[in-house]
């Protein structure tokens, strides 16, 4: 049996699952804020900057779980349905960079070399 990482399972189940709907009278940037500060029912606040196709991050803010012991285990669920909508979003596969600080998380998603 072989094993996923839980960041690499959301990426597949986010990817395969769930329906990102965009509204056209809106910028993809303002999309993504609303769509997802909805989908996770206010497990954070999101705030989407796209520079480009090859470069894409995300600011977090005030995240409920903050004290919680497993929280490695909750920020890769929650990237990894992040990252798995984005790459349906762009068609590019991404590497992700966090950097955590003061309840405060950026999460960049910058294109894979290939």
């Amino acid at each position: 049996m072989s094993k996923i990482s839980v960041l690499d399972f959301w990426t597949k189940y986010s990817e395969s699952a769930i329906h990102f709907r965009k509204h056209p009278e809106l910028p993809l940037k303002l999309n993504l804020n609303l769509f997802f500060n909805n989908y996770f029912g206010r497990l954070c606040l999101h705030n989407f900057d796209i520079e480009d196709k090859n470069h894409v991050k995300t600011i977090c803010k005030n995240c409920i779980h903050i004290n919680q012991i497993s929280l490695e285990h909750i920020c890769d669920s929650h990237i990894g349905i992040l990252k798995g909508q984005v790459e349906k979003i762009t068609s590019t596969k991404y590497q992700v960079k966090r950097i955590w600080y003061n309840n405060v998380c950026n999460i960049e998603f910058n294109a894979k070399e290939e």
